[in-house]
């Protein structure tokens, strides 16, 4: 199922949404460390696409979730910062 998204989801803000989604399923199965590149690579889509619109938001925030659970402040922190000057 996640292939035909992927394959159907196109690129840019699509394939980020996908991406970001898929990343919260595996966030919510305990699977962080397959979730962490999908949440890279759809704030590195969005950069290009919708670098200050909500899907950047919610990738941040999921983002800084991801690194303060795993115990890497000094990542969660560099996210937060970037959230922040959204703001």
């Amino acid at each position: 199922a996640v292939e035909i998204v992927r394959e159907h989801a196109g690129e840019g803000k699509r394939q980020a949404r996908a991406d970001r989604n898929y990343g919260i399923c595996l966030v919510r199965l305990g699977r962080d460390e397959e979730a962490e590149p999908l949440f890279l690579r759809s704030y590195e889509g969005l950069m290009v696409e919708d670098p200050t619109g909500s899907l950047m938001r919610s990738t941040l925030k999921w983002l800084i979730y991801l690194y303060e659970e795993r115990g890497e402040e000094e990542r969660a922190r560099d996210f937060e910062a970037r959230l922040l000057a959204l703001e």
